[in-house]
């Protein structure tokens, strides 16, 4: 059995090149840890406790595409200029961002359905 010190210490934050050439290149993505997706959760859910699925994809997108340091590339207000990015492109992204992040089937088809 796992203790919590191997456990807390496990490095288990995936990350995949993921293929743009639209873009002229390829970009890195990352799951995020649990923190960080509970603040995407809630950057999708209105003031009624409602998930809002215009724009998800963008968000996810920015809190996961990193340089090769590790750091974000996107700030959070990015996600509306990412809006305006090809919509084959931002699929694909999105799609592995949402597979490294441990999105359900189910909340991923929701929000590729917007």
């Amino acid at each position: 059995m796992l203790t919590k010190k191997q456990i807390l210490d496990a490095d288990d934050i995936l990350t995949e090149t993921v293929k743009t050439p639209e873009w002229g290149g390829d970009v890195i993505v990352r799951g995020l840890n649990g923190e960080e997706r509970a603040a995407f959760e809630q950057s999708i859910t209105d003031d009624d406790g409602k998930v809002v699925l215009i724009g998800a994809k963008e968000k996810l997108i920015v809190h996961c595409v990193i340089d090769k340091d590790g750091e974000r590339v996107f700030s959070d207000s990015d996600a509306e200029l990412l809006k305006k990015k090809n919509g084959a492109v931002i699929q694909r992204v999105y799609a592995k961002c949402a597979d490294l992040s441990g999105l359900s089937k189910e909340e991923s088809e929701k929000i590729s359905k917007n």
